[in-house]
C-alpha cells in the first residue's frame, strides 16, 4: 500500500456546551479560560492540517497515522479541560477509530450503510474502532446527525455544535488538501455565501460605543447578516482573560448579566466564512435601592406639623435616608426649592405653603412627606 496516498482521513469535532439558559449569568472568577467555539474550530482546523502534513512528510503508515491522530484528539481533550465535548473520526477505508470526550452521558452511534456501531453511552472519554466502514457513513449523537463520505486522498472535516437551552447552532469546515503530495481527494466543497453582518446594536447603540446600565435592567442586543447557508450568531463577552458565549441567537434581550465591565463582540459563522463586528464596552453597575425617607424634621419638627416663620429667615431642613448612593434630598416651597438632606434654606415670600420632601436615587423615588408653614412679616 502506498503510505503517502492511500490513507483517508476523516476527522469529525462536534464541540457541545451545554448551558442551563440563554440568558445564563457567568461566573467569571470560576471560569478558567476558553477558546471561544469559532476560535478553536479554526485552530483545530489549521493544527489538524499541519499534523496530517507531518505524518506525510514522515512517510507514516497506516498504524502510525493511527497514533499520530489519536494523540492529537487526546491532545485537544487535554486542552480544552474537558469543558467541552469532543468527537473525532479518523482512519482508513479499511478501518477508522471514534474517539473523544464527553461531559454527559449521550448516545453516541456511527451509522453505515448496512450497519449501526453503537459507540458509547456514558460520559467520559472513549474510543471504538470500526472495521471496513461504509464509503458514506453518519455520526450520531443522540438525535442529532452528521453524515461524512470516505473519499480517496487525504480529507479533514470538523463540525462545531454548541446546545443553547435546547437549540443547535451549527459550524462546518472543510481541512482538505493539506498538500500536493497528499493524493487528488479532498472533501466536498461547500456552496453559498460568506455571511456579512449588515446591522449590530446593544441598546441601539453601534459598535465602539460604551453602554451603561444597571444590573437587572434589560439589555438589548439584535443584529442581521447576510450569507448562505443561513449564518450562526454569537455574542461573546469577555472579561480579562476570560470569554464566553452569551447569547447564541441574532437578537435578544438579558436581564442578569453580572455586575462588571464586559468586551462585547458578534461572531457570525457559517460553511463559508466568518464576520466579526466587536468593540462594545458594556458596563454592568450594581443594582441601586430606592431610597426611603428615615426620619425628617423641619426646626425640629415631626412631618405633618406647622412651622411659623419670619420671612428672611431660614427654615432648618433635615432628613434622614436610607438607600444606594448618590441620594438627592428636594425640598419644595412655593416658588423655591432646596436640595440637600441636611441644610438651612432661606424663605422669601410671605404666604401660606406646604412644605414637601422628597428624596430619590437612579433606582426612584421615595414617598413625599410634607409641613404646613406660615412666613410672616416681622
Amino acid at each position: 500500500m502506498n503510505k503517502r496516498g492511500q490513507f483517508y482521513l476523516i476527522a469529525a469535532i462536534i464541540i457541545a456546551t451545554v448551558m442551563a439558559s440563554v440568558f445564563v449569568v457567568f461566573n467569571y472568577t470560576e471560569k478558567v479560560p476558553g477558546a471561544k467555539v469559532t476560535t478553536l474550530g479554526k485552530e483545530i482546523e489549521t493544527e489538524s492540517r499541519n499534523t496530517i502534513e507531518y505524518g506525510m512528510l514522515q512517510g507514516f503508515d497506516e498504524s502510525e497515522f493511527k497514533n499520530l491522530m489519536s494523540n492529537f484528539a487526546d491532545s485537544y481533550i487535554d486542552y480544552t479541560e474537558k469543558r467541552k465535548d469532543l468527537y473525532f473520526i479518523f482512519g482508513t477505508t479499511n478501518e477508522i477509530v471514534v474517539s473523544g470526550y464527553q461531559g454527559s452521558a449521550r448516545e453516541v452511534t456511527l451509522i453505515q450503510e448496512t450497519t449501526t456501531n453503537i459507540v458509547t453511552t456514558a460520559k467520559g472519554e472513549f474510543q471504538a474502532t470500526i472495521i471496513s466502514p461504509s464509503e458514506e457513513i453518519i455520526l450520531k449523537i443522540d438525535n442529532s446527525q452528521y453524515p461524512f463520505t470516505l473519499k480517496s486522498g487525504e480529507n479533514f472535516y470538523f463540525v462545531i455544535n454548541e446546545n443553547l437551552n435546547g437549540n443547535e447552532y451549527v459550524i462546518k469546515g472543510d481541512g482538505s488538501s493539506v498538500g500536493n503530495d497528499l493524493g487528488s481527494g479532498g472533501g466536498p466543497l461547500p456552496t453559498g455565501s460568506a455571511p456579512q453582518i449588515t446591522s449590530a446594536t446593544i441598546n441601539g447603540v453601534a459598535t465602539g460605543e460604551t453602554i451603561t446600565t444597571t444590573y437587572g435592567s434589560p439589555v438589548t442586543f439584535a443584529s442581521t447578516a447576510t450569507g448562505d447557508p443561513t449564518p450562526t450568531y454569537f455574542w461573546n463577552a469577555t472579561v480579562g482573560e476570560y470569554t464566553e458565549t452569551i447569547l447564541a441567537q441574532a437578537s435578544g434581550e438579558m436581564s442578569d448579566l453580572a455586575t462588571v465591565t464586559f468586551s462585547i463582540d458578534l461572531t457570525v459563522t457559517n460553511t463559508q466564512g466568518t464576520d466579526i463586528e466587536g468593540n462594545w464596552i458594556l458596563v454592568i453597575n450594581p443594582a441601586q435601592t430606592a431610597p426611603e425617607i428615615v426620619n425628617a424634621w423641619v426646626h425640629a419638627i415631626p412631618p405633618g406639623g406647622h412651622i411659623t416663620i419670619n420671612v428672611g429667615n431660614s427654615l432648618r431642613l433635615i432628613a434622614e435616608v436610607s438607600g444606594d448612593e448618590p441620594i438627592t434630598c428636594e425640598w419644595v416651597m412655593g416658588q423655591q426649592t432646596f436640595y440637600g438632606c441636611d441644610r438651612w434654606g432661606q424663605v422669601l415670600s410671605v404666604g401660606e405653603y406646604t412644605l414637601t420632601l422628597t428624596a430619590s436615587n437612579s433606582a426612584g423615588i421615595s414617598n413625599p412627606l410634607t409641613w404646613t408653614v406660615s412666613v410672616v412679616l416681622p
